[in-house]
């Protein structure tokens, strides 16, 4: 098939613009997906991901630099107590350790499985948990890694997993797994399902304070407890699709990210952040991402400064709390798009101030689906969509800050 090249950008009406200071860093040394991402210091941060994807920043993620794990397989969580000494883990019962910052990752013993989270409380003592069997399982450490136990089992409960841990001391701790939120007030001797309005994998917990927590489920729900998990309440089912992670930097701010999902066809659509400023009563959309950069986790090192991470190495920080520079629908001036409706060409002009940043054009049919990415350079360009089918497209453009919206016809 003859390869489609173009570099594209939009004008007259625009049907989605969010201005919002989350950035870009650029040079990341991997195209590999990340997972997740924690920050122990407000300097010092690590990302880990697929194929054994470690990355150190020292200078509050401005700058990246690769660790060697040395596994190959996909690290699906970070945890670090302090700077020096940390754990990541993932598929085939991989556990790593770190007591040196991440100069050398050592592999720890444990059951063949695949884990998703870890919590440690203290340098001794911790969790990790996933699957085991195609059961949701935890296990135990007192001794810093070097053994780990089992800690609990779903047992009946087949084909489900954990993949959430949060512990807000050294007894009480909260596991997420399908539907259902367990809860420990002994430090992980009895696990006790507390019931809850949970819908789905429970992706991410977090606590405020001892009373106050959250919870996460995979299929929009967003779900609060002010008990210290006695009682939940439901707080949102329609944030988006596929919510994967979310971080509060104060009792009432918070900040989720998730991917809308067109089942139908099996692709990511959008990804989308998404702020409270009221404990999770309302929340606003305040960027929106091309469907190829998939959101994965979010952590912030104080009320302002933030990070996510997600595919294909993708790091965007905000140094303001993701607060909207510009207010939303605000029009773009002075950019030609023409002709439209067009036939083999079309021809796009615009200012030379939108080239100081990354340009982004994905061009897709009305089903979602993807056909064409590619970045933009220049101020005035010629595009060739002569091997695209006659039909309707719906056009995004975004850079750093925006995100646009057009529709395109093909005669």
């Amino acid at each position: 098939m003859k390869k489609i090249l173009l570099t594209f950008f939009i004008n007259l009406s625009i049907l989605c613009l969010v201005n919002a200071q989350w950035q870009y860093i650029n040079n990341i040394p991997t195209t590999k997906d990340l997972y997740s991402v924690y920050f122990p210091t407000s300097d010092t941060g690590f990302t880990v991901g697929a194929a054994g994807t470690i990355l150190k920043t020292v200078d509050s993620g401005n700058t990246w630099i690769s660790q060697i794990s040395n596994t190959s397989q996909n690290l699906k969580k970070v945890f670090f107590v302090n700077s020096h000494t940390g754990w990541a883990v993932g598929d085939t019962g991989t556990i790593l350790k770190t007591s040196n910052g991440g100069a050398l990752w050592v592999p720890q013993n444990s059951n063949i499985g695949d884990y998703y989270t870890v919590f440690f409380i203290n340098t001794d003592t911790g969790f990790v948990a996933g699957k085991i069997n195609n059961t949701g399982k935890i296990i135990k450490t007192i001794d810093g890694g070097i053994n780990w136990t089992e800690n609990y089992s779903l047992g009946q409960y087949q084909y489900q997993y954990i993949k959430s841990l949060y512990f807000t001391s050294k007894d009480t701790g909260f596991a997420g797994s399908a539907d259902t939120i367990y809860r420990t007030i002994n430090g992980g001797t009895n696990w006790i399902p507390i019931p809850s309005p949970l819908y789905g994998i429970c992706n991410s917990l977090f606590f405020s304070n001892s009373n106050i927590g959250y919870a996460l489920g995979g299929y929009n729900s967003f779900i609060k407890t002010i008990d210290g998990g006695n009682s939940w309440i439901l707080k949102q089912n329609n944030l988006a699709y596929i919510t994967s992670s979310f971080f509060f930097t104060e009792i009432d701010t918070g900040y989720v990210i998730g991917n809308n999902y067109n089942g139908w066809i099996g692709i990511f659509l959008e990804s989308v952040i998404l702020k409270t400023n009221d404990g999770g009563n309302t929340f606003n959309s305040i960027y929106n991402i091309a469907s190829n950069k998939v959101l994965n986790s979010v952590f912030f090192t104080n009320s302002n400064t933030g990070f996510i991470v997600g595919n294909n190495g993708t790091i965007l920080k905000t140094t303001n709390g993701g607060v909207s520079s510009i207010p939303e629908k605000t029009k773009i001036q002075n950019i030609n798009f023409y002709p439209n409706p067009a036939n083999n060409n079309v021809f796009i002009e615009l200012p030379s101030i939108f080239l100081i940043s990354k340009l982004i054009l994905t061009i897709s049919d009305i089903d979602g689906q993807q056909l064409i990415e590619q970045q933009l350079f220049s101020a005035k360009t010629e595009v060739n969509i002569n091997n695209l089918p006659k039909g309707v497209y719906v056009v995004k453009v975004f850079n750093n800050d925006n995100v646009l919206v057009k529709k395109l016809v093909k005669q």
